[in-house]
Order: C-alpha cells, then sequence, then structure tokens
C-alpha cells in the first residue's frame, strides 16, 4: 500500500472513531434528557391535580453499527440504518416524540477537508445532498425503526458526511461520519 493511501485510511479509520464516540456522547446527552425530566404532574402531595398513572418503559435511539461506515457506497445504492433502542427507565409521565434523521453531504477529496468544511458557524456542504424521510417514534414505544437514504445517481466519487440527528422537543443532537462513495469508471 502506498504512503498516500495509508494516510487516508488512517484518516478514515479515525474518522470511523470519532463517528462512534460522538454518536454514544449524544445518545448519553439524549438518555440523560429523556431521565432527568419530571416523572410526577405535581411534586406538591397536597395538590388535587395528582394522577396515579401505571409506570412504562421509556427508550432512547442511537444511530448504527460501524458497519454503515466500513462500507464503499456506489450511486443509487441504498443505505439502510437500524435505529439501536436503549431502554432508559420506566416512567409515568406523557409519551415524548423522538425524531430520528439521517442525511448525506458531499462530496469532498479528501476527509481532511470534508472536516475543515464541516465545522464553524457555517458549515460548508457538499454539492450533492440527500436526506431519508424523517421518522418519529414515542420514547414509550417498542419500535425497531429503519431509516433508507437512497445515494443520488448522479453521485461523484469522494468523501460524503452522513449526519445522524436525534430530536426531541427539548434536544436536539447531531453526529456525523464519513462514508466514501466510488462511481463507476472512476
Amino acid at each position: 500500500m502506498s504512503e498516500s493511501n495509508s494516510g487516508t485510511d488512517s484518516q478514515v479509520s479515525n474518522s470511523r472513531r470519532f463517528f462512534v464516540v460522538v454518536t454514544l456522547v449524544l445518545a448519553g446527552l439524549l438518555l440523560f434528557a429523556l431521565v432527568v425530566r419530571p416523572t410526577h404532574a405535581s411534586t406538591n402531595p397536597n395538590s388535587s391535580n395528582v394522577k396515579s398513572s401505571p409506570s412504562q418503559p421509556a427508550y432512547s435511539y442511537t444511530c448504527c453499527s460501524g458497519s454503515v461506515m466500513n462500507a464503499i457506497y456506489h450511486p443509487g445504492s441504498v443505505i439502510t440504518i437500524h435505529w439501536i433502542r436503549k431502554f432508559v427507565a420506566p416512567t409515568q409521565v406523557p409519551a415524548t416524540s423522538i425524531n430520528l434523521s439521517l442525511s448525506l453531504s458531499g462530496p469532498y477529496r479528501t476527509v481532511a477537508s470534508l472536516k475543515t468544511d464541516s465545522i464553524g458557524a457555517h458549515p460548508r456542504r457538499g454539492r450533492t445532498m440527500a436526506s431519508a424521510k424523517r421518522i418519529v417514534v414515542l420514547d414509550t414505544a417498542f419500535d425497531s425503526p429503519v431509516s433508507i437514504l437512497r445515494v443520488p445517481n448522479d453521485a461523484r466519487s469522494g468523501y460524503y458526511n452522513l449526519t445522524t440527528t436525534i430530536g426531541t422537543k427539548s434536544l436536539t443532537v447531531s453526529g456525523s461520519g464519513v462514508i466514501r462513495i466510488e462511481a463507476p469508471g472512476k
């Protein structure tokens, strides 16, 4: 393997590690937000509006396994994200909606240029952009959601930012990973 390919492979490997770490941190933040929300309608024991309701399990979601980042995709191929459900804790509060989103932006010539262009207050997106249909689940539902994103047929070869977003009414967290797309004959 040439020295330049070795450097690119190292960048992609570091990018994958970064994606996994960011995803786990974001999942932890979402988990924290779901756990610390109030568990009773009122904390005043003399309040007449305190209602007893059965406890139900609450769940949070994180993104995908590292295998999504280890594949090389081609124009027209499908990226399938199996969202990972995690049990949080029993809750008595009304269910909270969780929005799960997936988007793609690129191409970038190198992983370094992707990272440089993707940071800051006004990140520059790649010319090719695609999004999967947004999924809305309840934190109390035992769902196994799947996002499906089709790589545009006109996608060019290069590195792409694959961004996952998990949001509730009060908190939104995002994570990104680098994937590679190879157009035929390039």
